[in-house]
């Protein structure tokens, strides 16, 4: 799924913020304006802001060593809000996020460092919500994944990379609940059986190709009963 183009900020944004440079050094944010340091941000013990300096507002662009392009915010009040990008070296673009006073928020793609997208989805309050998604590099979705606030919630699967489902099943406070399967390439069950609380539970059986069982087991909280 290679990408056709960089999403950037609306041009008319872009033009009425001011242009400036970021810096990071050891645990601080160096900001300059033409070259002039104006402002310093470190951070505490609790994640705090420490600022020396202005507030910063509108655009800001950080650079790798020979002056590429390593990702560009924009700042409102001396925090980040509104679109992010990150690139890699060769210059492909590695993500594209949102914030909302300083914290991720709304949509976010991140790409492989060949330019094909990698995972997509969206934060609320700074935390992975509602459905994600991993590409492989061929752009055949890997998984899908339902979040909560960060949590896994509801509906899970991967494929292998050609496409077919090779496992299944459910998430309930950040872990595996109910019937769960796993599958051949052709779609016939290989494994399944349930979870509970995230551990097996119960009768597990495994299958050949053509569809015999070939093993049985049964499990209490995740360990097999003899």
């Amino acid at each position: 799924m290679k990408k056709i183009g960089v999403v950037f900020i609306a041009a008319l944004l872009l033009a009425s913020c001011t242009s400036i440079t970021l810096k990071t050094e050891a645990n601080r944010e160096l900001f300059y304006e033409n070259d002039k340091l104006i402002a310093t941000y470190s951070y505490g013990e609790k994640g705090e802001v420490l600022k020396d300096g202005i507030l910063i507002e509108g655009l800001v662009t950080e650079y790798f060593e020979g002056n590429k392009v390593k990702a560009r915010h924009v700042y409102r009040k001396g925090v980040k809000n509104g679109e992010s990008q990150e690139y890699y070296e060769n210059g492909e673009i590695k993500a594209s996020v949102f914030y909302e006073a300083g914290v991720l928020s709304g949509p976010a793609k991140y790409y492989h460092e060949t330019g094909e997208l990698k995972e997509e989805g969206a934060y609320t309050q700074g935390k992975k919500d509602g459905e994600w998604k991993d590409y492989y590099l061929t752009g055949i979705v890997e998984k899908k994944t339902t979040y909560r606030l960060g949590e896994k919630e509801g509906f899970w699967s991967c494929t292998y990379e050609s496409g077919e489902v090779k496992e299944e099943g459910i998430y309930l406070k950040g872990k595996e609940e109910g019937s769960w399967k796993c599958r051949y390439k052709t779609g016939e069950i290989k494994e399944k059986g349930m979870y509970k609380n995230g551990l097996k539970e119960g009768l597990w059986e495994e299958y050949d190709k053509d569809g015999n069982v070939t093993v049985k087991k049964v499990y209490r909280r995740g360990e097999p009963v003899k």
